[in-house]
């Protein structure tokens, strides 16, 4: 072989598994080498628990017994950091018939909520109004930034009930 083209699941996020892929090639050994003092002999290495140190450019020589010369190529790799999970909070206790307010600060672009009740937002800061006992429990906040999704963050939220008041007969 005189080149090679070699691909990638690239880009991946800091956590995950990056794999490098060649078309096999009948006969040949593989030799692959790359950022943060990777080398591989298999056709296609993967790398778990990838980290940031693992971007760059991954080369691979493959050789065929009883060629004169050997077939090279390159490819170049992303890894994108995974945020943080964001610190979630709410406004309560509150009382029934009130708004929750729900908070999250994060690193990412993008938010996503989901809660009891069949809660789901999209919003950063979303609020709901006129809770009832149906909206305490808890909720789960992640943050997307380059494709890359956080743990979530949680909050516990607890609604007070409204006081049952009884009118007597003589009211």
């Amino acid at each position: 072989p005189s080149t090679l083209f070699p691909t990638s699941n690239s880009p991946v996020c800091t956590g995950q598994t990056l794999t490098l892929f060649i078309t096999s090639i009948t006969s040949a050994s593989y030799n692959w080498g790359g950022p943060n003092t990777f080398t591989s002999t298999t056709q296609n290495p993967t790398i778990g628990n990838i980290q940031l140190a693992g971007a760059g450019v991954y080369t691979i020589t493959a050789t065929v017994p009883g060629c004169a010369s050997s077939g090279t190529g390159t490819v170049s790799v992303v890894v994108n950091p995974t945020p943080a999970a964001p610190v979630a909070g709410n406004n309560g206790p509150i009382c029934e018939g009130n708004n929750l307010n729900l908070t999250a600060n994060g690193t990412g672009t993008s938010y996503s909520w989901t809660g009891p009740n069949t809660f789901t937002s999209s919003t950063q800061n979303p609020s709901i109004s006129g809770v009832t006992a149906a909206n305490a429990g808890v909720y789960s906040v992640t943050t997307t930034d380059n494709g890359c999704t956080s743990a979530a963050g949680t909050t516990t939220v607890t609604i007070t009930p409204l006081p049952v008041v009884n009118a007597g007969p003589d009211q």
